[in-house]
């Protein structure tokens, strides 16, 4: 996790635009596509699930690190849910 924020952070402080503080005109905005290699299917297969994909996934238990180090276990679909709250769900 850390790797991957300063990967980020090197990339955003690249940007001219970035490395300006002004008193009178606030931070950039930008936007950013987050791609991994995890495969959900694939998980579940190797986990040795029975149920149909989409029911073992909504009931997988993840293990979510924060920023500060805390850890909870939690469902697949809690998460996303509390995450992203319009699409969670969906």
């Amino acid at each position: 996790m850390h790797a991957v924020g300063t990967q980020i952070r090197q990339v955003l402080y690249s940007l001219p635009g970035n490395r300006v503080i002004s008193s009178t005109e606030g931070p950039l905005s930008c936007s950013m596509i987050f791609e991994s290699d995890w495969g959900p299917l694939a998980f579940l297969r190797e986990q040795g699930y029975i149920e149909e994909p989409e029911d073992a996934l909504e009931r997988a238990i993840i293990i979510v690190q924060g920023a500060n180090g805390d850890e909870e276990a939690i469902t697949y679909l809690e998460y996303l849910s509390r995450t992203w709250p319009l699409l969670g769900e969906s």
